[in-house]
């Protein structure tokens, strides 16, 4: 086939046999045609085992929707196009079903979702940072952008005050920008209330002490400047809220709970929603108060 992988032997062992099995299922005009597809079947073999969790099994790495997640973490528009088309054709030579392709607009660079191995991660670092200023600025980020979908500067808007405990929940009250109010993921509760049991009612919930405008944009400010990586990702933890969202949320209840200003902002995260089952479907589109009225 003469094909070289472009990653170290002990991994490429780990998909060789999934990664040759696929790419022979497929007729080809050409041999090149079949080194081309070699490399996003290896690297989304890489990405779902290691990155998603997934078992290497063709009937889920190669879903549809899994083919698009997948699609959507490449950088360049060009690749996450020809990604997806190739995998899409792989799978359809496996036997699954024709599926339209969504290419999205070829103009926007998705920010990526964290992957469930980069989320542990974060989530550990902020549990071992020693200085107590800047745990609660990662616990803070870990809490409102990634259980809320904060942006960053929403973040840092956030008062303690602007907090309501519902139940064993949280709600958060944006007041700045796109005023609302997004109950947080219950598996991001446990950072807020690690912040919440010792924060004052007048202080920003992003740092101790904090309690005007002014001190507020100082401490953005310096947050906006900090390259050494320590602080959790505002913009991937948004992300990774948006997608998880996107199959549960109809897209008025997404853009609303997001704060975005247009429903095209949706694009970049087209490979995250679902199709409902088609019986489902048709039921609802009969008698829309099957969902308790029209949304």
């Amino acid at each position: 086939m003469g094909y070289t992988p472009q990653l170290p032997l002990q991994k490429w062992r780990l998909v060789q046999d999934f990664v040759v099995d696929c790419a022979l299922r497929v007729d080809y005009a050409k041999a090149k045609d079949v080194r081309e597809v070699m490399l996003p079947l290896t690297r989304l073999a890489l990405w779902g085992t290691e990155g998603e969790g997934l078992p290497l099994k063709p009937s889920i790495l190669l879903d549809a929707a899994t083919v698009r997640r997948f699609a959507a973490t490449q950088e360049k528009a060009l690749q996450r196009r020809e990604y997806e088309r190739r995998l899409l054709l792989v799978g359809e030579a496996l036997g699954a079903d024709r599926s339209p392709r969504v290419m999205g607009r070829p103009g926007v660079t998705p920010v990526k979702p964290l992957t469930i191995r980069e989320l542990a991660e974060m989530s550990s670092w902020v549990g071992a940072m020693e200085d107590e200023a800047q745990k609660r600025l990662g616990l803070a980020l870990m809490g409102l952008c990634g259980g809320a979908g904060l942006r960053r500067a929403e973040a840092h808007g956030v008062a303690v005050s602007d907090i309501e405990v519902i139940g064993t929940g949280y709600v958060i009250h944006i007041r700045r920008g796109a005023a609302r109010s997004v109950a947080v993921l219950r598996s991001f509760e446990r950072y807020l209330a690690r912040v919440l049991k010792d924060a004052k009612p007048d202080e920003f919930l992003v740092k101790a002490g904090r309690t005007t405008e002014r001190s507020r944009k100082d401490l953005k400010l310096r947050h906006n400047r900090d390259t050494t990586g320590r602080m959790p990702n505002p913009e991937r933890l948004r992300a990774s809220w948006i997608a998880t969202m996107c199959p549960v949320l109809t897209a008025g209840e997404l853009v609303y709970a997001s704060g975005l200003k247009h429903f095209s902002s949706l694009a970049q995260y087209e490979p995250f929603f679902t199709v409902p089952d088609p019986a489902e479907m048709r039921e609802v589109l009969r008698d829309p108060s099957a969902l308790g009225g029209a949304k």
